[in-house]
């Protein structure tokens, strides 16, 4: 019998139940054949079920002229009965008083649908059938319903209509074939139930539609819709095809088999003799040259049909086929399916499953669940308990059969497995080759084999290495390898490893296989090699950082052993191995069992640290210490012992590390950690202990506080302070966690304990009232201002303190602005009034710590007719251990303003008194600026009281903008003499300020400023390049004879060596110097151009300009030069000109043709291969930073190609051979990229 042919007998077996589920499913694949909603479809199959004559109904609008639905909306009744006269009409639509039409059949009537009764029993003719509509419609006008619309099917028509919908007719006779229809499909296969979730990324997304696209798209074409998918085993290609059909729209007509070898023998004929079947082929596991001979079959019979196939071996489709290869799953998705897959597995466990799936759907949903319940490692015996042998030996199999040819290709995957990577290409071949020879493996075999599984997507090529793909079958074939060793066996084939490289990813790879019997074994031999001479190599740490991550415990003992006993003057030269030490100590401390002894171990390497940036072992060790993301599992209170037992060391360097530990306990807001720790190869570590609940966070805190208690208490005064320095830093973080009580009875023990904190406890607490009001609860703030009011109080001792020793942010706030002023002036006024209270304050106004100085000495000074305070204050300052002006002269400021004699005066005494002459300038430069002024720094600076570079104090507000321009002139002159030269690069900035508000002094002070701005030594000082260039440009504008003078400075200054870093600014001066005087600089350019120095070098790199990369502006000089200028210049210095000529045009900005004096220079000689060495070189000479740089060199490549078209032959000739350059650079370049992983 035909595979996919019903007939009426079948039909008339159907009994009672089975019948109105045939049809059930049948009215169901017409529904998605007219694109119709399913859930319009109503069938009960309950025959208990009074149905009041309809069994079923559809409630879609069916279109007119269908084969088999009436239009509009019908009922319908299914009678499983052998036989149904004439007479049977009346009892089936009547109720049982026969007094009227069951109610159901009725309502359909007067809503003018349609009554479909189907009799699977027999088989009637068309004229018996017609007979018994027109009986049933006889009735119906009987009963009032004249128009009714009427219909009656038997086993023959039912049969006919099955047979157009293979997948009702594999449901119907599931002997017939092996074709499943989409419900069994899903029931019966295990791919489609694992995983369970569908969860497609980008790519998958793109592919569904397009197959989706093409499906619909072809139904009324001659050719049939034909598609191949492939990809690697695992990777989700049943169930990507399974998702796309399984639509209300299609699923209907899906016809799957699992491999071309379950085809019936009569495959399509079927379909193409009947054209009223519409179907969507799946066939699975379909190599190529069954793909190919199938798809022949069907390509003729229509748009109606879709044939797809899938395999594991990635191939090419026929031309006009949709060709489709799965690649792996992206990383987002990957996470997305697992946390289906696990709701509530860890991030940490969920990120390695994500690292060691690799993109294999069916691996990441095992591991998931297999680490649900056993949270541990990616181990072989991991691996074993998963049952992914079946799924890793398909993979490897592939297409073959024969066991030997298997067998071969996994010895040599196995060969690469034992590796992280192995070097098998170009000179790195040695590695692959040794290797092969340890094994018995012949080359040649070798690498076809790998080449083949490269293609497959098993081996992964990276530059000139390869490496195994995923890394869970990489483990299962190292394992099984490392099973069947010994150790004299292993040791040999370790020893004949051909270089370092190989023996460090062979060691790698042993650290992917943790706690397995022969890698303990390996791994304790393996750190028992180690001494301190090796940990204290590069490659000896870096081997050791790779083996922690397998053996935390062995590690931590080989650490301890080597420098537990090492002193700390020989630690402090602990440097080549230190970075990975410090690493591995970080991965170490992480678990629970080793983290005490982790962390005292860093504490000691801490201790004689040696290195300056923040993840030192001084910065691993105090992270430790955070009670959020302290990259531990460990509780925080747990991790406070270590900081303990250095606070009772009795050793204040530890000590002062502790308490660094202990200040990062407090930071719990926006707490930061590197990630490193957690990265432990195929070990999920324990999860990261942060407080998950309030409890956990005020044990936390509280043991962290009574630790600083402790250190408050020490007998170091300095420990002491500092420790009450952390607490008040902290205070705010603390109010806002809740911390009130804890808070509020430290500050009142600090007050009494620590006067010296006063002005850092004021400005605490100000802070808190200022900017946490609105966050602290009412209460808090309340107890917050009473202690800051007590501690201030209302007395002027207690506001001097605040106001005027304090300086704090938000009393430069506008709001507060005014009132603060107001009430320093009322302290100067109550001073005034009663010098006997400022008298008592007068010894700290005159150091650094009166932050608000300035401000009151100068109101004091404006308010001091008698100037009573004046000798008070001088005596003050000579007698202070820790003298600051800061105070004194604010109040000379205000005795400036009102009697300029006795400020002069005073500056005399000041310059007569060795205490005070020192800070003589700064009171200077806190007073206005007059000439009397700047006649005493003339003065300091000729008896030396200060030196030439601390003039550059008085830049700070312009200073200088106050003084007359004759006395401007006279402070510059003498300046100019005063000691060594180089120090009048202090002065230009000072000139600079005085230009931009008197721009007449270009004028006043022309031969001043012309004799510093010819100075050589300047372009010593890069900083005062920006200075220079402004003041030279306004000098020339206004004069443009010293043009020449300042073209003969850059000339001079290029002839110095280091001066590349002056090649920009000399760019734009030179660029000025041709637009405004073009004749005498391209002379003395061409010149100068010719000598053999360092000034016609750097000119030439200065005339072509900036490298195109790193700006989009054209910026070379030579477009400012006429062309015939150049050759002249060439013409007239045939010996040297053109090869000089070479070095200076701008080949980057030569797109899409090559520059014109560049194509002079190769057409004019031809034959000169010392002129096109000089393009090459010029071509070729560029920086570069960061690590794509074959990107750059790509669109070099891209501009070298345009000029290989130029018909004149020895362009194009010379941009070929640039072009094979970039060419040769660009595949070294994308190698060494791919092996770094960039």
């Amino acid at each position: 019998m035909k595979a996919f042919e019903v007939t009426k007998e079948d039909i008339e077996q159907l009994d009672q139940r089975s019948l109105p589920n045939l049809m059930k499913k049948l009215l169901h694949a017409e529904l998605s054949k007219l694109k119709l909603k399913q859930s319009e479809l109503i069938i009960s199959l309950d025959t208990n079920d009074p149905d009041g004559g309809v069994d079923g109904y559809i409630g879609s609008e069916i279109p007119e002229d269908h084969l088999w639905l009436p239009s509009g909306r019908s009922g319908w009744q299914f009678k499983a009965v052998k036989r149904f006269d004439h007479s049977d009409a009346e009892k089936e639509v009547l109720n049982k008083a026969k007094t009227d039409i069951n109610h159901r059949i009725k309502k359909l009537l007067q809503q003018g649908e349609a009554y479909i009764l189907v009799i699977g029993g027999k088989d009637y003719t068309l004229t018996k059938l017609e007979e018994r509509e027109k009986r049933i419609r006889e009735v119906f006008a009987e009963n009032g319903f004249p128009d009714s619309k009427v219909k009656v099917y038997s086993s023959g028509q039912i049969a006919e209509w099955v047979n157009s919908f293979p997948s009702v007719v594999a449901h119907l006779k599931p002997d017939r074939a092996n074709f499943k229809d989409i419900k069994e499909w899903k029931e019966k296969l295990r791919v489609i139930k694992e995983p369970k979730e569908f969860v497609p990324d980008a790519k998958r997304e793109k592919h569904i539609q397009s197959v989706r696209d093409a499906i619909n798209s072809n139904v009324n074409r001659e050719r049939a819709t034909i598609i191949r998918l492939v990809g690697l085993t695992g990777i989700g290609k049943t169930r990507l095809i399974y998702e796309t059909l399984a639509t209300e729209e299609l699923k209907e007509l899906v016809f799957y088999t699992e491999s071309p070898d379950k085809l019936p023998t009569s495959r399509f004929n079927e379909v193409a003799n009947n054209e009223d079947i519409t179907a969507i082929f799946v066939i699975d596991e379909c190599p190529h040259d069954k793909y190919v001979e199938l798809a022949k079959e069907v390509e003729g019979i229509g748009g109606r049909i879709t044939f797809i196939s899938l395999d594991y071996d990635i191939d090419r489709s026929r031309d006009n086929d949709d060709h489709i290869i799965l690649e792996k799953l992206d990383d987002d998705a990957l996470d997305e399916l697992i946390q289906l897959t696990v709701p509530g597995l860890l991030e940490m466990a969920r990120r390695k499953i994500v690292e060691f799936s690799e993109g294999y759907p069916k691996i990441a949903v095992r591991l998931s669940e297999h680490f649900s319940s056993h949270p541990d490692i990616l181990s072989p015996d991991t691996l074993s308990k998963l049952t992914m042998d079946d799924l890793f030996d398909k993979m490897i199999a592939g297409r073959h059969a024969e066991d030997s040819e298997i067998n071969k290709i996994k010895k040599v995957l196995t060969a690469i497995s034992l590796f992280k990577r192995l070097g098998w290409d170009n000179e790195l071949s040695e590695q692959g080759q040794n290797v092969c020879k340890l094994l018995g493996i012949q080359w040649i075999d070798a690498r076809h084999i790998i080449n083949e599984q490269e293609e497959r997507g098993l081996v992964i090529k990276r530059g000139r290495y390869r490496y195994i793909s995923p890394l869970p079958l990489a483990i299962y074939l190292a394992s099984n390898w490392w099973k069947v060793m010994d150790e004299s066996t292993w040791s040999d084939f370790y020893g004949n490893l051909p270089d370092l490289e190989t023996k460090k990813s062979f060691l790698e790879r042993l650290t992917d296989l943790p706690h397995s019997e022969y890698a303990k074994k390996v791994l304790k031999k393996k750190f028992a090699e180690f001494d301190y001479e090796l940990m204290d190599s590069e490659i000896g740490s870096e081997i050791f950082l790779g083996l922690t991550k397998a053996d935390h415990l062995l590690a931590m003992e080989t650490l301890e052993r080597i420098l537990g006993p090492v002193p700390k003057e020989k630690l402090l030269e602990f440097e080549a191995g230190r970075r990975n030490v410090v690493w591995a100590l970080e991965k170490i401390a992480w678990w629970p069992d080793t983290f005490h002894r982790a962390a005292r171990l860093l504490l000691k390497l801490a201790d004689a640290e040696n290195e300056s940036w923040s993840n030192n072992a001084t910065g691993v060790f105090t992270q430790l210490f955070q009670t959020f993301l302290g990259g531990t599992a460990v509780p925080a209170w747990e991790r406070h012992s270590i900081l303990e037992e250095a606070l009772n060391s009795g050793n204040t360097s530890l000590q002062k590390l502790a308490l660094k530990g202990l200040e990062t306990s407090f930071k719990l807001w926006h707490a930061t950690r590197d990630v490193s720790g957690e990265e432990q190869g195929t070990v999920i570590p324990p999860p990261e202990w942060n407080p998950r609940y309030r409890e956990d966070l005020r044990k936390s805190v509280l043991s962290a506080l009574g630790i600083l208690d402790k250190a408050m208490e020490m007998n170091d005064s300095e420990i002491q302070t500092e420790a009450a320095r952390i607490f008040l830093s902290h205070i705010r973080i603390l109010l806002s966690r809740g911390f009130n009580t804890e808070v509020m009875e430290r500050l009142q023990r600090i007050q009494t304990k620590f006067p010296e904190l006063e002005k850092e406890l004021i400005k605490t607490v100000e802070e808190v009232i200022h900017f946490d009001s609105e966050k602290l609860q009412k209460e808090v703030i309340d107890k917050v201002r009473d202690f800051r009011d007590k501690l201030i109080g209302g007395d002027f001792k207690g506001l001097m303190r605040r106001y005027v020793k304090s300086r704090l942010l938000e009393d430069e706030l506008k709001e507060n602005r005014e009132n603060v002023d107001r009430i320093v002036r009322e302290l100067v006024e109550e001073s005034v009034k009663v010098p006997e209270k400022l008298n008592k304050e007068i010894n700290w106004l005159v150091t650094s710590e009166a932050e608000n100085g300035y401000g009151f000495g100068r109101i004091l000074g404006e308010l001091d007719r008698d100037y009573y305070w004046l000798d008070i204050i001088l005596q003050a300052v000579k007698d202070s251990e820790n003298p600051s002006v800061y105070f004194f002269g604010g109040y000379l400021s205000s005795i400036k303003l009102q009697d300029e004699d006795l400020w002069e005066k005073t500056l005399d005494r000041c310059y007569n008194d060795e205490t005070l002459k020192k800070f003589l300038l700064e009171i200077i430069w806190r007073s206005e600026a007059s000439d009397n002024a700047v006649k005493l720094i003339i003065r300091m600076l000729k008896d030396q009281v200060i030196k030439p570079q601390e003039i550059k104090l008085l830049t700070y507000g312009a200073w200088f903008r106050g003084v007359s321009a004759k006395m401007f002139i006279e402070f510059l002159e003498e300046y100019y003499k005063i000691g060594d030269v180089k120090y009048a690069s202090c002065i230009l900035g000072i000139i600079d300020q005085y230009v931009e508000t008197y721009p007449h002094f270009i004028s006043d002070g022309k031969d001043t400023l012309f004799k510093y701005l010819i100075n050589p030594e300047f372009f010593e000082d890069s900083d005062t390049m920006y200075h220079w260039d402004k003041l030279s440009n306004k000098l020339m504008e206004e004069f443009d004879e010293t043009i020449p003078y300042f073209l003969d400075l850059v000339l001079d200054t290029l002839m110095k060596e280091n001066c590349v870093h002056l090649e920009s600014d000399f760019r734009t001066k030179l660029k000025y110097f041709l637009e405004k005087d073009f004749d005498n600089t391209w002379k003395r350019i061409k010149e100068a151009l010719l000598a053999t120095d360092l000034c016609a070098w750097h000119l030439t790199d200065i005339l072509k300009g900036d490298y195109a990369s790193f700006r989009k502006e054209k910026n070379s000089l030579l477009g400012l030069i006429p062309e015939t200028y150049i050759w002249e210049w060439v013409e007239e210095n045939p010996d040297n000109a053109e090869y000089i000529l070479t070095r200076m045009i701008p080949l980057h900005e030569s797109e899409p043709l090559l520059h014109p004096l560049a194509r002079t220079l190769l057409t004019k000689y031809p034959s000169d291969e010392d002129i096109a060495s000089g393009l090459s070189a010029n071509w070729r000479t560029e920086g570069w930073v960061g690590y794509q740089r074959s990107s750059y060199h790509e669109s070099k490549l891209h501009i070298a190609k345009n000029w290989a078209e130029d018909p004149e032959i020895s362009v194009a000739n010379w941009a070929k051979k640039e072009v094979e350059y970039l060419e040769k650079q660009l595949d070294i370049e994308k190698r060494e990229e791919e092996e770094m992983g960039v």
